[in-house]
């Protein structure tokens, strides 16, 4: 890999560590300045299907949101990898009493995130085999996985998650 594909892949990755730093001081400001003007949030509640937020103002106003109703909201990256133009990174959210695990799949155009799609394990548990544009989250024994652009990412569930990138395929 070139020296200059390999810079696109770490620059993504640093965009997408800055605004989880920003997440967790609750900087929407810090936040949404590496966001595009057109950026597309889907949120993962409420279950199945979560919330799409599109447009810099409308993303603004749910994380505004989002702050107020959870003031102890904090992201722990587990594992972040770059791939193309997007970025996979599998987090735990904590909010003071609970927690869950997720996956958020980030596309990034000129240095700026433009789209953030989150996913969490309740959410891939209820939306067994449901298509939503061009992603596609199925649900097995015991791991899940989220088709997307022509590449499944599998996440085992539980204590020990983990992925693995395969060729797009139907899900069972």
């Amino acid at each position: 890999m070139s020296p200059a594909r390999l810079s696109r892949f770490e620059a993504g990755v640093r965009v997408v560590l800055e605004f989880n730093e920003a997440f967790n001081r609750h900087d929407v400001p810090g936040m949404m300045k590496l966001m595009t003007e057109d950026c597309v949030f889907e949120n993962t509640a409420p279950a199945p299907d979560g919330t799409v937020f599109s447009g810099k103002e409308a993303v603004t106003q749910f994380w505004q949101e989002f702050f107020r109703e959870s003031p102890n909201a904090h992201i722990e990256i587990e594992e972040i990898f770059g791939l193309g133009n997007h970025c996979v990174m599998r987090w735990k959210y904590s909010w003071g009493d609970g927690h869950v695990r997720g996956v958020d799949i980030f596309k990034i155009q000129d240095k700026l995130i433009s789209e953030k799609l989150s996913y969490d394990q309740r959410k891939a548990i209820v939306r067994q085999g449901v298509k939503k544009q061009n992603t596609e989250v199925c649900h097995f024994r015991d791991a899940f996985s989220i088709l997307y652009n022509g590449y499944a990412l599998i996440w085992r569930c539980g204590r020990l998650p983990a992925y693995a990138i395969t060729p797009k395929r139907k899900c069972p």
